[in-house]
């Protein structure tokens, strides 16, 4: 008689909310912030220093959502490959909301 074989258990669910909002948090703040700056930029006399407020506001962004994406994605992920997506969420994150960030900044004042 030949023994059944075991049926491995399925992968665990990944919350989707929540890795939607730390995926889409830091670029919309990013467009968010960039656009109330560009407001202000262009009541004020100034050359749009204000952009700069941004920067350190989308990295401290992006590190706190960080702590939210290696939560919800280790519960599926584990060991290296935990840190390598982590990195990459991190470097993309960075990259997208620079790119969002420079585009608020090519928009003309009124």
């Amino acid at each position: 008689m030949e023994e059944a074989p075991e049926v491995p258990t399925p992968p665990p669910e990944i919350p989707k909310g929540k890795l939607w909002a730390a995926l889409l948090v830091p670029p919309a703040l990013m467009c968010a912030g960039s656009l109330i700056a560009r407001d202000a930029a262009s009541r004020s006399s100034s050359y749009g220093e204000e952009f700069l407020v941004m920067l350190p506001v989308g990295l401290v962004t992006i590190l706190a959502t960080s702590v939210l994406f290696v939560r919800v994605w280790g519960i599926r992920y584990h060991g290296r490959s935990l840190v390598l997506t982590t990195l990459g969420y991190i470097l993309g994150q960075i990259v997208l909301c620079l790119a969002v960030w420079f585009g608020c900044c090519l928009i003309p004042f009124r």
